[in-house]
């Protein structure tokens, strides 16, 4: 008996970065107050358009300080109130300049009247800068993908015995995605309403240096159709991306090939659809305690 699946299978996944971040300086002459842009000294492709990005303010020993951010105005800053520490979306031009933004939207937009204002600073300071965890975005123009897994197989035999005995080792995974390229957002094609990523950031994120080409993803094999009760069906993982390829024949479409490696626990999920959208981790109300008086998870302020 065949079973067919439809259009269920599309891939989610997640922007991920190193926890080290980046330090670098922020001068008076690097903030650009009519074009509300900054010039750090990153790397190319270290930060892409589109990143969450957290800036904490470094004392001279390196230390967080408690002096708050002052190239952006207190009404940019999320809350309306300065702080030493804040997030923004980053959109990245061609020069390396930066603009902050609020949304991912935004951000990608690039409109300029719709970013962060900048101030002077006081004076020459050291900021890091760290790609935080964003929430889950679909892979858009996605065509197909393959996810292996693999269980590494030693042999355990002790010389002279009559019988061979192996014991089933780590688990490894690795996979490819081929989607139609594309550089900008285009329509949701995944059924939900998560924002969409193009294929064009896979090709960005294996050029990244100091922060790596990781990611988290989650490869839906069975997608309920909208208000249904019926379960989701999926693999979690972590992975790098390894290799990235572009196919380009002319009368074609141009298409993205990514193959990855994952780098930790690899899971086949079922659960309900509501359960998959409110994620353990929340985004925007703080961090979860392990438990509380009732011996549940309690949600912490932020």
């Amino acid at each position: 008996m065949a079973i067919y699946l439809g259009n269920s299978g599309f891939v989610v996944f997640k922007r991920t970065g190193v926890e080290e971040g980046l330090i670098t300086q922020v001068d008076p002459a690097d903030v650009n107050i009519t074009a509300r842009r900054l010039n750090f000294d990153f790397g190319n492709s270290e930060f892409m358009t589109g990143d969450l990005v957290e800036f904490t303010r470094l004392t001279a020993a390196g230390a967080n300080s408690t002096s708050n951010l002052d190239f952006v105005a207190a009404s940019s800053f999320p809350g309306g109130a300065a702080s030493p520490q804040a997030e923004w979306y980053a959109n990245v031009d061609e020069q390396g300049g930066v603009r902050l933004y609020d949304t991912l939207t935004k951000a990608i937009n690039g409109v300029t009247t719709e970013a962060a204002v900048l101030v002077a600073p006081s004076s020459a300071y050291k900021v890091k800068a760290v790609l935080k965890n964003n929430t889950y975005r679909c892979f858009g123009q996605l065509q197909s993908y393959e996810l292996n897994t693999d269980r590494e197989v030693v042999d355990v035999t002790v010389l002279g015995e009559n019988m061979r005995r192996s014991i089933s080792s780590l688990i490894s995974g690795s996979g490819r995605m081929t989607a139609f390229w594309d550089y900008a957002t285009t329509v949701n094609i995944c059924r939900n309403d998560a924002e969409i990523e193009a294929s064009n950031y896979y090709h960005q994120l294996v050029l990244r240096q100091q922060q790596g080409s990781g990611f988290q993803a989650q490869f839906i094999i069975r997608q309920p159709e909208p208000n249904s009760t019926e379960k989701i069906v999926f693999y979690e993982v972590d992975a790098l991306v390894t290799d990235v390829a572009i196919s380009f024949e002319p009368g074609s479409v141009v298409q993205s090939q990514i193959e990855f490696v994952t780098t930790g626990n690899i899971d086949l999920r079922i659960q309900k659809p509501t359960l998959l959208q409110n994620q353990l981790i929340n985004q925007t109300s703080g961090a979860y305690n392990l438990t509380n008086s009732a011996g549940r998870l309690g949600l912490t302020n932020p």
